[in-house]
């Protein structure tokens, strides 16, 4: 008698089982294919990154090789593609395509243009501000490359010395020589400055002094 209510006790529990786990297999097969897909989608957008990067980086190296060549409309039009799809890319191409603009059209408005359109916390966008500011000098007071280069002259690293050398380079340029001096001196003095600028800074501070002996001008 007992092994037969063993077996009734062992065939419920066996149909509890089967009754409990047809109740449960789809969420489990739902999150397995979750997890599944999961990785799956993962890995092909892994891929498909990798993927897009490295056709991005065969039109870019192109691009370089035409410009080197001297076939400016080719880099200018690979260059330009670039830019307008975006990526890890986009602000290289930029840099390049401003140097295009430069090289092979003499357009210092679209060179311009180009900079300014690079963005991210990286370096490349505080260069291309810095850039600007080399093709807006010939022609902008002092005051107008300042307020260009504010962003950079704020702060502290190399390209903010290289801002400050700027805006000293056209003051002296436009003949306001105690403001380019006071310049170059605080950059000659500032031992965080990269030493190329201090020397030129140095440099450029002996010249002035010397017009300004010429001129008359003493402290």
């Amino acid at each position: 008698m007992a092994d037969i209510f063993t077996e009734v006790e062992e065939g419920l529990r066996e149909e509890k089982t089967r009754q409990l786990w047809e109740r449960v297999w789809p969420f489990v097969a739902a999150l397995a294919a979750l997890i599944i897909l999961g990785t799956a989608g993962r890995e092909l957008w892994n891929y498909m990154n990798a993927r897009e990067q490295a056709t991005q980086a065969t039109a870019f190296d192109a691009a370089v090789k035409a410009l080197e060549d001297d076939d400016y409309q080719t880099a200018k039009d690979s260059l330009t593609a670039i830019v307008a799809e975006g990526g890890r890319f986009e602000n290289l191409a930029r840099h390049y395509l401003a140097r295009t603009e430069i090289e092979g059209f003499g357009d210092r408005a679209a060179a311009e243009a180009a900079l300014a359109g690079a963005t991210g916390e990286d370096f490349f966008p505080r260069l291309s501000l810095l850039k600007a500011g080399y093709l807006r000098a010939e022609t902008a007071t002092v005051e107008e490359l300042e307020d260009l280069l504010a962003p950079l002259l704020s702060g502290t690293d190399p390209l903010a010395d290289m801002a400050s050398e700027l805006v000293a380079t056209r003051a002296w340029q436009l003949g306001e020589l105690e403001l380019a001096k006071s310049r170059f001196e605080n950059l000659q003095y500032d031992l965080n400055a990269p030493p190329g600028v201090q020397q030129r800074s140095a440099e450029a501070i002996a010249v002035i002094e010397a017009a300004q002996l010429d001129q008359g001008v003493t402290e």
